[in-house]
């Protein structure tokens, strides 16, 4: 087990460890992670010694559920990356990255008991993952209190960094925020249609994703396309499969805007 690593310790070393960040957007952009540099260049050695030990690292997220179609995804791509950086000789040539997976469906409060043990029975060093935006603002203040270094994937409430953990030391999020996805689709329907939106259907998730990306779209509405009125809402229920019934009233409501 190595000390405890903060943002800023992260940040500064990310460069001459693991290029993580990059070799994500590579394989996102399609770009084959044996074209990333993975390791330190070998001109740039670095002082001290390598622990000999795997670097553990934990991968929360769905693997069964509904929300199973995001976490799979989600831990393909950690496979990935951990085998390539394992290829290579692990983290600075010499330490080989050693995975824990953990099920995220198991709910939030099971998830933050499963975080405990994980740093504290299991000494990983590294906490990645999370799909679900009820979960992060639970899981980050545990983080911080554990000086567990955590990359989330996913769980892009808004609330995580304004409210739950505003002055983070320890936690990344990599993915954006559900109050952007409300005003670029916003935006992106204003450059579109403009003033001919009158009457606008919403069908969302009832979460936290759904109401704030609901809200923020609404926000940037009033603003410049202010005659425009909500005329449907459809809130269905996570795990729903029918959608028929809000798709009707959505319909019946005459929309020149359906958003979901």
């Amino acid at each position: 087990m190595t000390q405890d690593v903060t943002r800023r310790d992260f940040l500064a070393r990310l460069g001459v460890t693991v290029g993580t960040a990059a070799a994500g957007a590579a394989a996102a952009a399609g770009v084959p992670l044996a074209a990333v540099p993975l390791v330190r260049p070998a001109h740039a050695q670095p002082k001290g010694n390598i622990p000999d030990t795997p670097y553990k690292v934990a991968h929360m997220t769905f693997f069964t559920g509904a929300g199973a179609v995001l976490g799979e995804p989600s831990f393909k791509g950690h496979t990935l990356a951990a085998e390539e950086i394992n290829a290579q000789g692990g983290l600075l040539g010499k330490r080989k990255l050693e995975t824990l997976k953990a099920d995220e469906n198991a709910g939030t409060d099971a998830n933050v008991k499963e975080m405990r043990r994980l740093k504290l029975s299991e000494k990983v060093d590294l906490f990645t993952g999370v799909i679900s935006s009820g979960n992060t603002p639970a899981l980050g203040p545990v983080a911080e209190e554990l000086k567990m270094l955590t990359i989330f994937v996913d769980g892009c409430t808004d609330f995580l960094f304004d409210k739950a953990v505003p002055n983070p030391h320890y936690i990344f999020r990599i993915t954006n925020i559900q109050s952007a996805d409300g005003v670029t689709c916003a935006l992106a329907a204003v450059m579109t249609w403009g003033k001919q939106i009158k009457r606008m259907a919403h069908i969302h998730p009832d979460y936290s994703y759904g109401r704030n990306a609901f809200d923020h779209f609404n926000i940037v509405m009033k603003k410049m396309v202010p005659g425009a009125q909500t005329v449907s809402e459809g809130w269905p229920k996570l795990g729903t499969t029918d959608f028929t019934s809000h798709i009707t009233k959505a319909i019946a409501s005459k929309p020149d805007l359906l958003v979901s």
